[in-house]
């Protein structure tokens, strides 16, 4: 949605700056504005305002998609966004070739129209549409017109729709949306309503311009006025009253602010030569390049900050940043966060090493196969888009293999991989250290004392679900086939999830906005993002976003390794998962049952 808001936006900015131009040349030509000049501005104005009604409809079609379709929005968007936008401005190059074809044919103006029906003169000196053809005017008025009839019957349509699903739907089924849905039609319903009164105004001034060119009416240049000041209103709605849209035009024309923000904020900005600078303060910004800005969606927490404050408040304080950031966009990176770098290193090398073996000798521990709850996964072996319900198995491969540890010393390939084997129960035995700190400041910030730590006391055996992975990807054949993904998009399933990534980077975040935004390797940071059982512990307070690992674009990137070890923070198999009071989207699971579904629909060959 955020690129159709930008593009309407830019549009709004267009037409005003070649509104102003009209204005400049009544002033520079004093004695009368050359005709081709006044009609190359005239046309070209007449082309923007019918593209800034097509750019409207085409986000009226955007906003009705993701109420009455949402798990579909992004898979339909994916594909469309880009065309709308190219149809917009095919369409505005049209419309101003249109009008200076009118211009070179010598159709009747309106002030000739005028004169010859109505009898009435007009001083032609300043640069007026008058003067252009009158049937451009009518076919220009017409083009208004329809779009904004056809955006506001979507809005209403769209509005009927989201408020007949709330209704109807039961708990279960709006779980399986993930909450997509209430969260769209939220954002939808508080813009809906001025929207559709900005539009009715703007059919009305329509239809009355259109009545006067037969039956010339009193006040019609304040209705003209008042459409010129509801465009301006369009624009302010749609997109300028969007924090995160006005930072990136400022970053986009080169305005840089100096303002800090929380760790929670949502499209912060700094240039790229002072990234580093700032990537050991409380609060950084990383994130994707608008122009020469780097704009960043995924926040970062240095718990170095917090050092000097009592364990009360220093826990209270890591909760309330990280459930800042998490309920902005679900994920966090963290700094400072007491993991060995030697270790972690060896980890990373330990890792590589064991990907490298032969493929028979890793599958001697082939998962659920061969070994129990320990063991290797090869590739094509799991589709993780099938645990959200889809069937994409039928479609998509996954080219990475995993080994899995979920109860240290057990089926490990202590033969072949010493030093992978050592290097993976010391990584987890820290993992799991980090993450009981970070639920414990969580449950704090939630204002539930227990509610979490409680559940996670047995992380380090059998008696619970959680899991270290590390996952290979190799070099992408060429062609790369069809279907074929890195990791197919995903919400994790457990509570909280600890990512540590190497250079190479390529995991993608979906914003609430349903954009994919990088979030990229930070050197020494750990990736903290939410599972679904936080979710439904917090009603939705925190969303399990989802994420995915694409094929790379650059050739580069695409014969290249790509490792990470991800640490699984599952409760103990007997948790129950509650949500809170009043959280009527969400329903109650047991930790293992839950986890056991998730695994039988994206492991193919998963045995229990």
């Amino acid at each position: 949605m955020i690129r159709l808001v930008i593009n309407l936006t830019v549009l709004g900015f267009a037409f005003s700056l070649t509104f102003l131009a009209m204005g400049l040349a009544d002033v520079v030509y004093a004695d009368g504005v050359p005709l081709p000049i006044c009609a190359t501005l005239h046309y070209i104005v007449s082309a923007l305002l019918i593209g800034w009604k097509l750019a409207e409809l085409f986000l009226a079609t955007d906003q009705l998609i993701a109420v009455v379709h949402s798990l579909r929005y992004n898979d339909i968007m994916a594909t469309w966004t880009r065309r709308m936008i190219a149809i917009t401005w095919a369409y505005v190059l049209f419309q101003a070739m249109i009008g200076l074809l009118c211009y070179q044919l010598g159709l009747e103006s309106v002030v000739q129209f005028d004169l010859r029906v109505f009898g009435i003169r007009y001083g032609t000196r300043m640069c007026k549409f008058e003067l252009h053809s009158h049937a451009f005017m009518i076919w220009f008025e017409v083009h208004l017109l329809v779009p904004s009839l056809f955006s506001a019957g979507m809005f209403v349509y769209t509005a009927a729709q989201g408020v007949q699903q709330e209704r109807r739907q039961s708990r279960r089924q709006l779980r399986d949306h993930g909450g997509k849905f209430v969260l769209r039609f939220k954002s939808f319903q508080r813009i809906v309503k001025v929207m559709l009164v900005v539009i009715a105004f703007d059919v009305i001034g329509t239809v009355l311009r259109l009545v006067s060119r037969w039956s010339p009416l009193m006040g019609l240049k304040i209705i003209h006025l008042l459409r010129i000041l509801s465009i301006a209103g369009e624009a302010w709605i749609y997109g300028l009253s969007n924090p995160a849209i006005r930072r990136a035009f400022r970053y986009f024309f080169g305005c840089r602010s100096g303002r800090r923000v929380s760790a929670a904020t949502d499209g912060v900005a700094w240039p790229t030569a002072d990234l580093e600078q700032h990537q050991n303060s409380g609060t950084a910004a990383l994130g994707h390049c608008l122009g020469r800005w780097r704009v960043c969606k995924v926040a970062v927490v240095d718990l170095e900050d917090l050092k000097g404050l009592s364990d009360e408040q220093r826990l209270e304080q890591v909760g309330k940043r990280i459930l800042d950031a998490l309920k902005d966009i679900g994920f966090v990176y963290l700094l400072n966060h007491g993991l060995p770098e030697e270790l972690r290193d060896s980890a990373f090398k330990s890792a590589s090493d064991f990907f490298a073996l032969p493929i028979e000798t890793k599958l001697k521990y082939h998962r659920f196969q061969k070994t129990r709850v320990n063991g290797y996964t090869p590739i094509k072996d799991e589709v993780l888009s099938n645990s959200d319900g889809s069937r994409d198995s039928d479609t998509l491969s996954e080219l990475k293999e995993a080994w899995d540890m979920m109860v240290p010393g057990e089926d490990m390939p202590t033969a072949e991989a010493p030093v992978f084997c050592r290097d993976l129960e010391a990584l987890m035995g820290a993992l799991s250290a980090l993450s009981l700190r970070v639920l414990a400041g969580l449950e704090v910030a939630l204002g539930r004392p227990a509610l979490l730590t409680a559940s996670h006391r047995h992380q380090l055996g059998v008696e619970s679900g959680t899991v270290l992975r590390a996952v290979h990807y190799p070099p992408l054949p060429e062609p790369v086939p069809a279907g074929a993904v890195r990791c197919a998009t995903h919400s994790d399933w457990g509570s909280i999830i600890l990512l540590l990534q190497d250079p190479c980077g390529g995991l993608e975040v979906l914003s609430r906005a349903g954009r994919w935004v990088p979030a990229p390797h930070v050197p020494g940071a750990v990736l903290l993002n939410a599972g679904d059982l936080l979710e439904i512990w917090t009603g939705g307070e925190v969303l399990a976003t989802k994420h995915r690992v694409g094929v790379p674009e650059e050739e580069r990137l695409r014969r290249a390794d790509r490792l990470s070890l991800v640490y699984f923070g599952q409760p103990d198999d007997d948790a129950m998962v509650v949500p809170p009071s009043g959280a009527d989207l969400y329903h109650a699971v047991n930790a293992r049952e839950y986890l056991a579904a998730k695994y039988r629909s994206c492991l193919l060959k998963y045995k229990e």
